[in-house]
C-alpha cells in the first residue's frame, strides 16, 4: 500500500540521537547541606534536526530530606524545541544517602564561637 511505504520512506530519513543515557549525570540537588547527584532515569532520544536548539528545563525537587533511596525520583528534566516538549526524563539518586547524625549542642556551640572569632 502506497500510504505505508510513503510513511515508512519519511520515518527512515528522521535519525534520533541519545542525547542523555539512563544512570548518566544529570545535576545535583542539596538536601541537608549535602549535595545528592541525579541520573537520567532513562535514555532520551531526539530528532538529529531538534537536537541542536534544544532548551534543558530542570524541575527539581526543593526540600529535600533525608535519608533518600537509591532510585528515588527527585525531580525531571524536559527538553524542549520551539517551545515543544520533545523529550522528558525522570531524575533520580545515584545513590542512597542516609540520615546524618545529629550534632550535639556543644559541638554547635563551639562552632558558633569559633567562626564569631575568626
Amino acid at each position: 500500500n502506497d500510504h505505508t511505504r510513503m510513511l515508512d520512506y519519511g520515518f527512515s530519513k528522521i535519525k534520533n540521537e541519545v542525547i542523555a543515557k539512563e544512570g548518566e549525570y544529570a545535576t545535583s540537588v542539596t538536601g541537608c547541606d549535602v549535595d545528592i547527584p541525579l541520573v537520567f532515569d532513562e535514555t532520551v532520544k531526539v530528532s538529529s534536526s531538534a537536537k541542536e536548539n534544544l532548551i534543558v528545563e530542570y524541575n527539581l525537587d526543593k526540600n529535600v530530606e533525608l535519608p533518600v533511596n537509591q532510585g528515588q525520583e527527585l525531580g525531571k528534566v524536559r527538553f524542549l524545541y520551539n517551545g515543544n516538549i520533545v523529550a522528558q526524563s525522570p531524575l533520580v539518586t545515584s545513590a542512597s544517602v542516609p540520615k546524618l547524625p545529629q550534632k550535639s549542642f556543644k559541638v554547635i556551640f563551639f562552632q558558633m564561637i569559633k567562626n564569631f572569632i575568626s
